[in-house]
C-alpha cells in the first residue's frame, strides 16, 4: 500500500462523495418523471446505501447521522408530507442536502487544521469499506486508481 495523508484520503472521499451525490440527484430527477420508479428507486437506494457504508469511513456523526435521520423519515412513511409531494424523492433530497453540508463543514476542518484522523486508522477503515469505494468509483478513473492501491 502506499503511503498517503490522512487529509489527502479524506479529500478524495469528499471529491468521490460529491461526484455520487449528483448522480443521485441526476436519478431522482430521472424517478420523477419515469414510469420505471420501482427500477429507479432501487438504483437510488443501492447508491445511498454504498455512500452510508462510505461515510463510516469519515468517523464523523453528524454525517452517519443523516443516514438516521433518513431511516426515521422512510418509518414515517411519508406522514409529514404536503398532499401531492412523493415521500422518497423528499428524503432522499433531504439526505442529500445534509451530506452536501457536512461534508462542506469537513472540508473546512482539513483546510483549517482541525479534523483530525489517525492516517493508520483511516487506512484500515478504507480498507474494510474498499469494495463499497470502489463499487462507487467509475473503473479505470483517477479516484479508482487512487482507492485501488489500498489493499
Amino acid at each position: 500500500m502506499l503511503q498517503y495523508r490522512a487529509t489527502d484520503i479524506l479529500l478524495e472521499l469528499i471529491e468521490l462523495t460529491h461526484e455520487r451525490i449528483d448522480e443521485v440527484r441526476c436519478q431522482v430527477a430521472y424517478y420523477r418523471v419515469s414510469v420505471y420508479k420501482g427500477e429507479t428507486a432501487d438504483q437510488i437506494s443501492t447508491k445511498l446505501g454504498q455512500l452510508e457504508r462510505v461515510s463510516t469511513i469519515f468517523g464523523d456523526d453528524y454525517l452517519l447521522d443523516a443516514f438516521s435521520d433518513y431511516s426515521a423519515l422512510e418509518e414515517a412513511n411519508g406522514q409529514h408530507c404536503a398532499p401531492g409531494e412523493c415521500s422518497f424523492t423528499r428524503r432522499v433530497t433531504t439526505l442529500l442536502h445534509s451530506l452536501e453540508l457536512h461534508l462542506a463543514r469537513i472540508y473546512r476542518s482539513l483546510m483549517n487544521h482541525s479534523f483530525t484522523r489517525d492516517a493508520a486508522e483511516l487506512a484500515e477503515a478504507l480498507k474494510n469499506a474498499r469494495q463499497d469505494v470502489l463499487a462507487l468509483c467509475h473503473t479505470g478513473s483517477r479516484q479508482w486508481s487512487f482507492f485501488q492501491s489500498f489493499e
